[in-house]
């Protein structure tokens, strides 16, 4: 619940200002290294192999946003992602690690273009028009969460007839 809290509350504030505020990102990244901690220290897991998953997870998520952006503000000189939506992504490897972040971000990034294909040739989005993407973050945040990373690799695996 802990992190639907953080999740919903980011996704409706940037619907309404298309910010994600820095004290609830804070927050909900700093929750998640204390609740993986916790929760390998409990299960009696390695915890400084876990924490270190996680924290390179996020570490890579955030990363990865951020050179996206990068790349996108030099092919278009427009801001493409906003940095919330990277510290949004590194929430979600705090929480989900590595294997976790990777297929929540391979969700968002699906589900975002599904939306902005759909948004053009309706013609509800206009070219390089801007449209909050933390609800699709949040979504595959989210659905990784209950679901499972391994939850996810065996449906794609079935989907390719492997």
């Amino acid at each position: 619940m802990i992190l639907g809290t953080f999740l919903l509350a980011l996704v409706v504030n940037d619907l309404k200002t298309m910010l994600l505020p820095e004290s609830i990102c804070l927050s909900g990244w700093l929750s998640g290294v204390l609740l993986t901690w916790f929760n390998a220290f409990l299960c009696n897991s390695e915890i400084d192999i876990l924490i270190f998953n996680h924290l390179i997870g996020s570490s890579a998520a955030y990363l990865s946003m951020t050179a996206i952006n990068q790349f996108g503000k030099g092919c278009t000189g427009k801001t493409v992602l906003g940095l919330g939506d990277a510290k949004l992504a590194a929430i979600g490897g705090a929480w989900l690690g590595i294997k976790g972040i990777s297929i929540s971000m391979a969700i968002a990034f699906l589900s975002g273009g599904l939306f902005s294909f759909t948004g053009r040739i309706t013609s509800k989005l206009s070219p390089l028009q801007p449209f909050p993407f933390s609800p699709f973050i949040a979504f595959g945040i989210w659905s990784v969460w209950l679901l499972s990373p391994e939850w996810w690799i065996n449906q794609w695996i079935a989907l390719m007839g492997l």
